[in-house]
């Protein structure tokens, strides 16, 4: 780590002078429309999953091949996220938000027209080599413009829109499908991200917050506009850790084992999922483009609950360990338990209730990871750090539908490949989450860090 005094972080650039308290209007427009963007995200994510009969009768696929289909969106996913972070430290997030978009439009316009496994694998490459950094960028973009005690509320509402998008998603995007054909669905998001991209571009913008590294300069805040005083950095703003202590600390490994089974069924719930219910469970595509909502639902519930309940501990005096870690590190561990009750092979109420639990309650540790490894690192390296993070978590999503697929076509029947695969993903998560409630301490990580200034 750098002292504030060293050549290398001493110069800086003037920026808007702004309360660290409140973020104003403003900051609440961009996190609307991060929000929106995220729910984009979210709806080119469950196509694949929605379209999955459709696609695998035009193009004759099998379990695996059409896992390996799913895991392709994950191919790039997790490098873009990482460099992309990286370059965030020097770059206008605003911009490469905006270009995110472009990319998914680019990727799934061509969807248009008649493709096959080869051409598709593609289109799902790129579109998730662009929606790798969507998260974390959106994520950094918003705590730019709210100080850490106001950030889990504004990064709830982002995560939130990954749940909304497939709520919305789920019948709409169904209706279409049946009405049309999966092209068509395709087509729909491309021209929604678009959209988007084209109002961004006016109403987006970089919060007051915002601290950048530049070479041969160091840390620098954004410059002042018209009128505007310059503002100075606070004084722990201006170190640089060593990012292989960042990277080692036990929060951020706790983050991300935790995360990791997350994501994982994450991926098999986009991917898989409508595919059990209507293999497995009996339902009807149109019934489970309906019910497949219901987790989604309960997961943006248990998403705004999380900041809620941890804000107020933290109000409280207690530790981040336990206000923030601890209580995602529980919600993992629930999901868990809920996952493996469906690899018992329960049906009806049981079934739906194991699944609406196991596949979002856990979720939550989403937000809170991102939550507290903003607190722990410096913000000019924020998005490097988040970056890394996502990259390092969502290869989950490379892993998981792909081996759900294997499972399914080893198996006598789809329910004892589904249980097989259930069974792996609830025992990954029990342990991730007990991981979490152990490793995650942001208060001892960030007293070792500063101790070694």
């Amino acid at each position: 780590m750098q002292s504030p005094r060293s050549n290398s972080t001493l110069a800086l650039r003037p920026a808007r002078e702004v309360s660290r308290g409140h973020s104003g209007v403003r900051g609440w427009i961009v996190v609307a429309m991060l929000f929106l963007f995220i729910l984009i995200n979210f709806g080119d994510k469950a196509v694949i999953g929605l379209a999955a009969t459709p696609i695998r009768e035009e193009l004759g696929l099998t379990a695996g091949e059409f896992g390996l289909l799913a895991s392709g969106f994950y191919f790039l996913f997790s490098i873009s996220a990482l460099v992309v972070g990286f370059i965030t430290t020097r770059v206008s997030p605003k911009w490469i938000l905006f270009s995110l978009a472009i990319v998914w439009t680019i990727s799934l316009v061509p969807m248009a027209g008649a493709v096959g496994f080869t051409a598709l694998m593609i289109s799902r490459i790129a579109l998730g080599a662009g929606e790798g950094p969507a998260y974390p960028m959106a994520v950094h973009t918003a705590h730019s413009w709210f100080t850490d005690t106001r950030r889990n509320l504004p990064t709830a509402i982002i995560t939130v829109g990954s749940t909304l998008g497939v709520v919305v998603a789920g019948p709409g995007l169904t209706w279409v499908i049946a009405t049309f054909n999966w092209h068509t669905a395709f087509v729909l998001l491309g021209v929604l991200s678009a959209a988007w991209a084209v109002a961004w571009a006016f109403v987006g913008k970089d919060g007051p917050l915002t601290v950048r590294l530049k070479r041969g300069v160091g840390v620098v805040a954004p410059a002042a506009g018209r009128g505007e005083s310059p503002a100075a950095i606070p004084e722990e703003e201006k170190y640089v850790f060593s990012y292989w202590r960042l990277f080692t600390s036990g929060t951020f490994v706790g983050c991300l084992v935790a995360s990791f089974a997350a994501y994982w069924s994450l991926s098999v719930l986009v991917a898989w999922v409508p595919s059990f219910m209507e293999t497995v469970l009996g339902y009807t595509p149109t019934q489970t483009g309906t019910l497949i909502i219901l987790p989604w639902i309960f997961g943006a519930i248990g998403l705004l609950l999380q900041p809620l309940v941890s804000q107020r501990l933290l109000s409280r005096g207690i530790s981040s360990r336990w206000a923030r870690g601890f209580v995602g590190g529980v919600g993992v561990l629930i999901a868990g338990v809920a996952v493996s009750v469906l690899a018992w092979g329960p049906g009806g109420i049981v079934a739906l209730i194991a699944l609406v639990v196991g596949f979002e309650f856990g979720h939550m540790i989403h937000v809170v990871s991102m939550v507290v490894l903003a607190d722990i690192t410096p913000t000019a390296q924020r998005s490097a750090v988040q970056g890394t993070f996502l990259a390092l978590l969502t290869l989950g999503g490379l892993v998981g539908p792909y081996v759900t697929g294997l499972m399914i076509d080893g198996a006598g029947t789809a329910a004892e490949g589904f249980a097989r695969a259930f069974g792996l993903l609830g025992m990954l998560m029990v342990v991730g989450g007990v991981l979490a409630m152990v490793l995650i301490r942001p208060e001892r990580t960030k007293a070792r860090l500063f101790a070694h200034a």
